[in-house]
């Protein structure tokens, strides 16, 4: 698998990163997946210390303790570049932020118990509090690098603006500052009104522009459009409700024009559609782009990593993305 070194870092990462999110909900596939994925020649995964807190009335940190045990099992800590995610409200106040230092603190350390490592290697804020000035959580932020229980720390769900302001004060100290942002991007056009619901953040025009001029890497969320282009032409999609999510999030007339042109390359390719969709977010080149994949089945992990090997043409990368900025 080819790799790619983060800006600002001494990362050297597979250009696709396997998602934690699933992982540990079926211990058995989540190994085998695992053991696929580092076979294949990847070596990034991230998860979070809410993933599997998602629920009512809480629960435990699945994903980290799983991953925690794996590493364990497999020895293959110097093998990976390890990344969580902290500061994420819980389940049942979402709209209530978690991103004090008391919050950062407590998460990571809560983190690298689960995950039985003394550092991570990213660690990301899950969310923002603009309440709380950047100055203070980026020292906090240092703070944990002094300390090593990270080597470098990004954002995930920060509007623009707060990231600018945070990059500058970073600079105008001479201190660390993010070297990515986790952001839900994919070839589809999400629903912004969805987004809002689950405070989510989605690539914008302004935030492209910022990717651009900073040199910023980006990690893509929900790099798949959760499946939207592999079932929307289902003829049972609008009203099957185990299409619920990707049709809540995805489905408007945007999102169709592009399914029709992936649907063209996908017959071309005899591939399936979501192959292409991934493909074309590993054509980005100006800044480094790195897509999750946030499956926990081996079939659809396959299919993603397989995706890499489609060669999709500049004109075919340009014809796919002709209605859109980036």
């Amino acid at each position: 698998m080819k790799r790619l070194v983060i800006p600002k870092t001494d990362l050297e990462v597979s250009v696709l990163c396997l998602g934690g999110g699933p992982h540990g909900v079926d211990p058995v596939e989540s190994e085998r997946v695992l053991d696929y994925y580092l076979a294949a020649g990847g070596n990034f995964i991230d998860t979070a210390n809410i993933y599997g807190k998602w629920k009512p009335g809480g629960g435990t940190s699945v994903s980290e303790l799983f991953l925690g045990e794996y590493i364990k099992s497999r020895k293959c800590r110097d093998r990976i570049i390890l990344d969580t995610k902290g500061a994420a409200p819980e389940y049942d106040t979402m709209h209530s932020p978690r991103v004090s230092r008391k919050d950062i603190l407590h998460d990571i350390d809560d983190s690298l118990k689960n995950l039985q490592v003394d550092y991570v290697d990213l660690y990301w804020l899950h969310h923002d509090d603009e309440k709380i000035s950047v100055e203070e959580i980026i020292d906090t932020l240092v703070d944990l690098v002094k300390e090593g229980k990270t080597r470098y720390f990004g954002c995930s769900n920060w509007s623009t603006s707060r990231i600018e302001e945070a990059l500058a004060y970073s600079r105008e100290k001479n201190i660390p500052g993010f070297v990515g942002n986790q952001v839900m991007y994919n070839l589809a056009k999400y629903n912004q009104e969805r987004l809002d619901q689950e405070i989510m953040f989605g690539m914008t025009d302004e935030m492209y522009a910022m990717h651009q001029k900073e040199g910023l890497a980006v990690m893509c969320y929900s790099s798949q459009a959760q499946g939207y282009f592999s079932c929307a032409s289902r003829d049972d999609f609008m009203n099957n409700p185990a299409y619920a999510t990707p049709r809540e999030f995805y489905e408007n007339s945007i999102s169709r024009l592009r399914l029709k042109k992936v649907l063209e390359l996908a017959e071309h390719y005899r591939c399936d559609p979501t192959q292409i969709a991934l493909r074309f977010m590993l054509w980005k080149d100006e800044f480094p782009t790195i897509p999750i994949i946030g499956s926990g089945r081996f079939n659809e992990v396959k299919m993603s990593v397989e995706a890499m090997d489609i060669p999709l043409t500049k004109e075919e990368y340009e014809y796919l993305k002709n209605d859109r900025k980036g």
